[in-house]
């Protein structure tokens, strides 16, 4: 028979009443086994009835077991199974979260548990209790929770983390970035998601909700081109069909959705979405033809203000731009056609006292410019008259070359000593090689008898003198 230590007494059995024990552990003259008194061990305990038969049974006393504890008794709120040590082994574990010999410290939950551990030794039942403590769960909440932007904002968003170990904590946001507080640059609407750790406790996350309005565009409709300095239109709105706030950065007054601006320039105009108040700029540009100018210079002969029979032919140096196709009038009944980037020359006959001179140019788009200038003429004669040449045949001065203009009649004559004329033209340029009737006449000087007409002049006759030398050059 086996008792445990901690049991008070063991009453005997005994038939015959007048029978006695003996031995370790039993009382006095009766038939109770005290373990108080015996102790642990195995023990003999001997009865003898009143006939004189006697008997002997065995006693065991089992000391009862002490419980040594080695679980920790600190757990992080996480969903998992940490084993419950205890000394001696083999008993059973019982409480909130136990699962067999393990505890869940998710299914505990937070606060303080006792949990209860109990075995048997043989004959001593024994029974223990741990105390343990399970910590909050991580929890996270984002601020704010819902939010809506225009696209390309940045927006600011804080994160709390409470529970489990503080000085752990450890914030990571799903778009990669650390920390409590994170910005976000608005694009596409979507989730914006923080999990907090602490490296013990099961992660915790909370979801941000992110509406992005729709990106600012505009659809425009222009005018077709125009002259530069005539006013064309356009009408902008959004492209997704929102209704539309519009203001003109040129007149800050100006709201309407269609702008009337001069053409072949730019406007910049800020639209706000009414329904989102989300707000973006663009810029219009009202399509013209490019800026178009007729104009032109003369290029004279003389330092006078009015052309003279040097200008005959007067180059005009072509100063337009725009210009494609176009007329230059000269004022004298006679035109050329425009030719972009390139001078034009004109030949005057000198019947007029003064030319209206007209550049008309058009582009493309039909667009015109004009430039006019009126012009004096000077009905005068000029001419050139040498008063020497040599001809000898060396190449210098050979022949005697005169050049008269503005003249409308002319008749010059070279006579010599005797009176004889040696030479005689009707021609404006003239050059005589000194010869007469094919002979060389002799040096000397002779006389020029020069008749001539302007275009407006009476006849006049001028003289002059040439002198004939033979000599070559040394």
């Amino acid at each position: 028979t086996s008792i445990c230590l901690n049991i008070k007494q063991l009453k005997l059995f005994k038939k015959d009443n007048n029978g006695v024990f003996w031995g370790v552990g039993i009382a006095k003259n009766s038939d109770l086994f005290l373990p108080t008194i015996s102790g642990p061990g195995k023990h003999i305990v001997f009865y003898k009835s009143s006939e004189g038969c006697g008997n002997q049974v065995s006693i065991t006393v089992d000391t009862v077991p002490k419980i040594a504890f080695s679980s920790p008794t600190y757990f992080c709120n996480k969903d998992s199974s940490f084993d419950l040590v205890a000394n001696p082994i083999g008993g059973l574990w019982t409480g909130t979260g136990v699962q067999k010999n393990t505890l869940n410290p998710k299914l505990a939950k937070s606060g303080n548990h006792r949990l209860y551990y109990s075995l048997n030794v043989n004959a001593c039942p024994a029974k223990d209790s741990l105390q343990v403590y399970v910590d909050l769960p991580l929890s996270v909440q984002i601020s704010p929770s819902i939010d809506s932007a225009c696209y390309g904002d940045i927006l600011t968003l804080e994160a709390t983390v409470n529970g489990g170990l503080i000085a752990y904590h450890e914030l990571k946001w799903s778009h990669g970035q650390l920390g409590n507080k994170t910005y976000y640059t608005a694009k596409q609407t979507g989730e914006l998601i923080a999990i907090a750790r602490d490296g013990c406790s099961d992660p915790s996350m909370d979801t941000a909700r992110i509406l992005v309005h729709p990106r600012i565009w505009s659809k425009t409709l222009v005018s077709d081109s125009v002259c530069r300095g005539q006013k064309g239109w356009a009408y902008v709105t959004l492209g997704y069909g929102n209704p539309v706030k519009r203001s003109w950065f040129h007149d800050p007054q100006y709201m309407g959705d269609t702008l009337f601006a001069f053409a072949d320039n730019r406007y910049r105009v800020n639209l706000t979405d009414q329904n989102t108040g989300c707000m973006g700029d663009t810029v219009i540009e009202i399509t013209g033809y490019k800026a178009i100018q007729a104009g032109f210079s003369i290029q004279k002969q003389n330092n006078e203000n009015c052309l003279t029979p040097l200008d005959a032919n007067t180059v005009f140096f072509n100063q337009s731009t725009g210009g494609t196709s176009g007329t230059w009038h000269w004022g004298d009944g006679t035109s050329n056609p425009f030719v972009p980037n390139q001078n034009e020359i004109h030949t005057f006959a000198g019947t007029q006292s003064s030319y209206k001179l007209m550049l008309s140019i058009r582009n493309e788009g039909n667009c015109t410019d004009t430039a006019t200038e009126n012009i004096c003429y000077k009905d005068t004669v000029i001419y050139y008259l040498p008063t020497a040449f040599t001809p000898n045949g060396d190449g210098i001065n050979d022949r005697l070359d005169c050049a008269f203009w503005g003249t409308s009649e002319i008749q010059v004559r070279i006579i010599n000593r005797w009176g004889e004329i040696v030479f005689e033209s009707t021609e404006n340029n003239i050059t005589w090689d000194g010869n007469y009737n094919g002979n060389p006449c002799m040096e000397g000087t002779y006389a020029m008898v020069i008749e001539f007409k302007g275009n407006k002049q009476g006849k006049r006759i001028a003289y002059s003198a040439v002198t004939l030398l033979r000599t070559k050059s040394q």
